[in-house]
């Protein structure tokens, strides 16, 4: 099964943040990645939404391989959630669609996530 994904190329934040609040709790997929990226460091982020469960990955090159950041949800329970047909570690999982905007907002701006954010 494929997960819902429409390409737009924009750099506003009223763009994006309609768009998010359009999947709220849908299924599908969002991501934002730079369109100038440096060879090394963050490179997209992404979103995978389905019933109001949220999965952010950010990827990024440190130079030698590249690595996936996700959420550190200490909060979660212990059972594994599937989300848009992949099974993440509750960890992994966050229903706080702040969260999820939060880190859109960072990554638009500054094009990177906070450690804190996604580790």
């Amino acid at each position: 099964m494929g997960v819902p994904h429409q390409r737009i190329q924009t750099t506003k934040w009223a763009d994006i943040e309609s768009r998010l609040d359009r999947m709220g709790t849908r299924y599908g997929s969002a991501e934002l990645a730079l369109v100038n990226k440096p060879d090394i460091g963050p490179q997209i982020l992404q979103l995978f939404s389905e019933n109001g469960n949220y999965v952010l990955l950010l990827g990024e090159d440190d130079g030698q391989d590249y690595n996936t950041r996700s959420l550190s949800n200490t909060t979660s329970g212990t059972e594994p959630i599937e989300v848009c047909a992949y099974v993440w570690g509750p960890s992994q999982v966050c229903q706080d669609f702040t969260i999820v905007k939060r880190a859109f907002k960072e990554f638009l701006d500054t094009g990177d996530v906070s450690r804190e954010l996604l580790n």
